[in-house]
């Protein structure tokens, strides 16, 4: 027998922990289940009670008595059986009224999939997403959000003037209309079709519809024995360190549960081997921190050896820390991973090369605890007396006649030039390309500029402060004394890294695969 968990079964798991009382008794019952599988037990239902009542709403559903009148919802199907949901008696109720049709399928990549159907009678009772009431709201016709080729194979051979009342349909209309016309189509399979996905659309389920759409297209199967992870369903893993990780997650984790149940694709990812240096990319929301943070644990498994996680950004690092905490359930693993913001690991290498320059290496300053952006503010704006910023008027005036924030593009010019190129061999600058940067400068512009550089590093070495930036293009002149450190370095948000900061990491790292 195999066992499969949906993830909202650990977050519910979780639900009922944090509550306490009897609700945690029952939160533990479930925690029985989960290692005796682990442990490869013949039967990890052994000693549970199934309800007195049956269960119509799901098919092949079986419900188990917990304490404190708490319920454990699951589904056995041949060989595989999945732990669907656990809650109060009240809680199972509405989970599964608003899952009703609830069936295990596999995609045509063979991974486990949910789809929700009505079945083949639409004069029944039998509601694909619980009550009329529960729709997201959202004003125009439900089909616009389908591909428009599935919309048409769904509704191909249904007569026009039923197809132009289907296309009226919104999340507004009384769920009555949809079963309605939705049944007076004459293909039982299609009319089941039709109904399913305007349902979930009304819902604002739009992956429900996609899903059930790719089943209507003779795409999904029943599952078999060789049924991989998928997005919604997780196989339970026959490992006693799964049962740990379990306990740990119902224990600890909050808003960082889903990057205990990576996608199938970031898993691979996670796993992989690289022949040297490789970049993830993907857009915003797509799951690359989610990698950083399980490949960084995998790899300290792996080799046994210390590995390193890098961000520019201080919340961003924070956040990883505590992602890394919540994935790590074992300590010496979690010893080898080390998280930092880059220039605060640049200020811990200074201190151990410039112990004297302590107090330099800081965002603030030793002597007046001046913020660095009003140090900033004041040399650029030639305030107490010091003229070093005049040189750069006519780039000034040139942006602002371009309707640009002078100050603050300049200053980030600056940020670039340092980032760039090294501080020994700024003179390229002049010719290089500035890749990322809209507004062009010549290079007369740019030579004021590469003075009124000099002149701001000046002023802070005077107030004996420096930025980040000058964290960086400190610690670089100290590139021959760095020695490989770790096994492994991930860089979150790479894109924000320049050739001095990349330069500077790779000295840490042997190279290899």
């Amino acid at each position: 027998m195999q066992y499969a968990l949906r993830p909202g079964f650990t977050k519910a798991v979780r639900r009922l922990f944090k509550r306490g009382g009897p609700y945690r008794k029952a939160a533990e019952k479930a925690e029985t289940v989960i290692g005796r599988i682990a442990a490869d037990q013949p039967d990890p239902f052994l000693g549970f009670q199934l309800t007195n009542h049956g269960e119509s709403r799901i098919r092949k559903c079986r419900k188990y008595d917990l304490t404190g009148r708490c319920r454990l919802v699951t589904v056995v199907d041949d060989d595989r059986c999945y732990l669907l949901y656990v809650g109060s008696h009240d809680d199972c109720e509405r989970w599964l009224e608003g899952n009703r049709g609830w069936e295990p399928r596999v995609d045509d990549q063979g991974r486990l999939v949910s789809l929700l159907t009505s079945g083949n009678d639409l004069e029944s009772d039998t509601r694909v997403q619980g009550p009329g009431g529960a729709r997201d709201w959202l004003e125009g016709p439900l089909y616009v959000r389908l591909d428009e080729a599935d919309f048409d194979l769904l509704l191909e051979g249904v007569p026009r003037s039923i197809g132009r009342k289907i296309e009226a349909i919104e999340s507004t209309s009384e769920e009555s209309e949809v079963r309605q016309l939705a049944g007076s189509i004459a293909d039982v399979r299609q009319r089941t079709a039709v109904h399913d996905v305007l349902m979930h659309l009304r819902r604002g389920d739009l992956k429900r519809a996609e899903v059930r759409l790719v089943e209507f297209k003779g795409q999904l199967k029943a599952p078999d024995e060789g049924a991989k992870n998928g997005v919604e369903l997780r196989l339970v893993e026959v490992d006693p360190e799964e049962s740990e990780k379990f306990k740990h997650f119902i224990r600890t984790a909050d808003y960082a549960d889903w990057m205990l149940h990576p996608h199938p694709d970031q898993e691979e990812l996670v796993k992989a081997e690289f022949r040297g240096a490789s970049k993830l990319l993907g857009v915003s929301g797509s799951g690359k921190t989610c990698v950083v943070v399980k490949r960084a644990v995998a790899l300290a498994e792996r080799y046994e050896q210390d590995v390193l996680a890098l961000t520019l950004n201080r919340p961003l690092a924070s956040l990883i820390e505590k992602l890394v905490d919540n994935c790590c359930h074992a300590g010496s693993i979690r010893r080898r991973i080390t998280v930092r913001p880059f220039f605060v690991l640049c200020q811990e290498y200074l201190r151990e090369f410039e112990p004297e320059n302590n107090r330099l290496y800081d965002d603030r300053t030793w002597k007046t605890e001046e913020h660095i952006d009003e140090i900033w503010r004041e040399y650029y704006r030639c305030e107490t007396n010091n003229r070093d910023a005049a040189c750069m008027q006519p780039v000034h005036d040139a942006l602002l006649a371009q309707k640009i924030d002078a100050e603050r593009y300049i200053r980030e010019e600056f940020d670039w030039i340092r980032s760039a190129v090294p501080p020994d061999d700024r003179e390229r600058y002049l010719g290089l390309e500035r890749r990322g940067r809209s507004y062009p400068l010549v290079r007369d512009h740019r030579k004021v500029l590469l003075e009124g550089l000099a002149g701001w590093e000046e002023k802070m070495r005077a107030i004996g402060v420096t930025d980040h930036l000058g964290i960086a293009t400190a610690l670089y002149r100290h590139l021959d004394r760095l020695r490989p450190r770790y096994r492994a370095i991930l860089i979150d948000e790479c894109q924000d890294f320049g050739t001095i900061e990349v330069e500077l990491i790779s000295k840490l790292v042997e190279e290899g695969t």
